[in-house]
């Protein structure tokens, strides 16, 4: 990669960092997924559906990453500079709100 980044990613390759990530995000949308069906579906069945949400947002930023590298040195910016991911984000928003009030 050509781009400013930390020093420390020099000492990683980039199969090693996409495959962490990747193991990262899957092993979040299971603890999500665990987490709706064992703590949530308490207030509301309704609760597993918005794993679609987390799913969906999580497989975009993995795209948005793939076409622009450079989003990795601010990944908390990302959501608002991809209107996909920001939509997904306020529909999840708006639709626990919903389902708990």
């Amino acid at each position: 990669y050509k781009i400013n980044q930390r020093n420390v990613l020099n000492s990683y390759t980039k199969v090693f960092l996409k495959n962490t990530l990747l193991l990262s995000s899957i092993l979040s949308i299971i603890t999500y997924s665990i987490y709706t069906i064992l703590i949530l579906s308490l207030k509301s069945n309704l609760a597993v559906y918005s794993v679609i949400f987390v799913f969906f947002g999580f497989l975009r930023y993995h795209l948005y990453l793939e076409n622009n590298i450079e989003a990795i040195e601010q990944p908390e910016l990302l959501i608002f500079r991809d209107k996909q991911l920001f939509i997904t984000c306020v529909i999840w928003g708006l639709y626990m709100y919903l389902i708990h009030y």
